[in-house]
């Protein structure tokens, strides 16, 4: 049990806390507006800020960033959770002709498990199989370790187009 000086400090230790969350929020803020780097969540204290789905995704569709969006991901309710990362996956597919996109795309293919939508990816856009991105690797790797229907099909098409620029170094 505290003492009633006890409970005075700790009631002034929490207003002092507050004034400074308080003081931190407003920073971020005027720091979000003037430079236009959007924080996913900010937890202060108890509290978490929070933040319109679409205007984070909006916002980090510009400059993707795997870190970034797993912070916001897990900071979503369970029930938003599914609809969010095929939301995000949809915007990023968009974009992958771009390399940076192409991998944060497969990185959160991975990190949802959409194999499908990868495989289909990969058999549809890998024209060098030289040019797999660490990312690709690891999806392809995780995708054989799963053992999905269809992953033998990405070998034999990898492998066909390894070996026909192999042959295409040597004529030239």
């Amino acid at each position: 049990m505290l003492t009633p000086f006890q409970t005075e400090e700790l009631h002034v230790m929490t207003s002092w806390d507050q004034v400074w969350a308080d003081f931190y929020t407003s920073t971020m803020n005027a720091l979000e507006k003037e430079y236009h780097f959007p924080l996913p969540s900010r937890k202060i204290g108890n509290q978490m800020q929070n933040t319109n789905e679409n205007d984070w995704l909006a916002a980090w569709l510009v400059r993707p960033h795997f870190p970034k969006y797993k912070v916001f991901y897990e900071s979503l309710p369970q029930q938003a959770q599914v609809s969010f990362a095929e939301k995000a996956i949809g915007n990023l597919r968009e974009q992958t002709h771009h390399p940076h996109v192409r991998r944060v795309y497969f990185q959160l293919l991975l990190y949802h498990e959409f194999f499908d939508e990868g495989l289909l990816e990969l058999l549809e856009r890998v024209a060098d199989p030289l040019q797999i991105t660490p990312e690709e690797d690891a999806f392809i790797a995780s995708l054989v370790d799963k053992k999905k229907t269809g992953c033998c099909s990405v070998a034999p098409s990898i492998y066909g187009t390894f070996n026909r620029k192999k042959r295409q170094s040597h004529i030239t």
